[in-house]
């Protein structure tokens, strides 16, 4: 009974880990769509978005390692003890220089995403987004073979499965922003029109471009069939037609 008990709990806990991905599959999938419309839509800046989602993300965070203070847990009696948080961060330079990487990565990687979202699209971001996969597995093995087997994963039987299944993801990626042309499939030319001599940001539908962008070239130069008004020999003669 106790084995059927074992794996009665086996499979509850798998299921209930599948739903989490699953949920937060869905979570980023409107995450990423609602970006695109604020990006290509309300034709917000990439660098104003991630002011954004980063200010309400420091509040929620806020509110959740507070309430997690209170709530009963094994961290002292409590889900995360802060007093015991603020001893380590203040007691290791460590540790305070990996939250300070931590955040300087995470907000290049934000950012990058918000670009990609804004100059093309954001099913372009998810597909390079999970190539990122495929790079944590290199480091994995570049770290087990290169001295460090405690951080990294060795080569194992079902490595070339993986390998294979990564392969096939770099080549859809690929494939699918026209990078290569696959055999067999028909790619339509598609003519882009020619771009208005407009610079208004509010007239024109750029996507999410700063201000700056906007504005015009100065000339160099006048036409030569404008005269200057510098020049003292020129005379305008002003003629009304009627």
């Amino acid at each position: 009974s106790r084995d059927n008990a074992s794996a009665g709990n086996s499979v509850v806990s798998t299921i209930t880990g599948i739903s989490f991905v699953l949920v937060a599959q869905i979570t980023a999938a409107f995450q990423y769509v609602l970006e695109e419309y604020m990006l290509q839509g309300m034709r917000l800046s990439a660098k104003k978005t991630i002011g954004m989602e980063g200010f309400w993300g420091m509040l929620y965070m806020i509110v959740m390692v507070t309430a997690m203070n209170y709530l009963p847990g094994p961290d002292h009696g409590r889900e995360e003890y802060l007093p015991e948080v603020a001893v380590m961060f203040t007691g290791s330079s460590t540790l305070r220089w990996l939250g300070v990487s931590f955040m300087a990565c995470i907000a290049v990687y934000n950012f990058s995403g918000l670009t990609v979202t804004q100059h093309i699209s954001a099913m372009t971001r998810c597909l390079i987004d999970s190539c990122r996969t495929m790079l944590v597995w290199f480091v994995s093995l570049g770290l087990f073979y290169g001295g460090f087997p405690q951080y990294g994963t060795p080569w194992t039987q079902n490595s070339p499965l993986q390998l294979l299944g990564f392969a096939l993801l770099v080549i859809g990626t690929l494939g699918y922003n026209k990078v290569i042309r696959l055999p067999g499939l028909t790619y339509a030319q598609v003519a882009l029109p020619t771009p208005a001599a407009v610079w208004s940001p509010k007239i024109t539908g750029a996507k999410g471009m700063d201000d700056a962008q906007f504005s015009p070239l100065v000339s160099p130069a006048q036409s030569p069939d404008v005269p200057s008004f510098q020049d003292d020999d020129v005379t305008m003669d002003y003629t009304v037609l009627e």
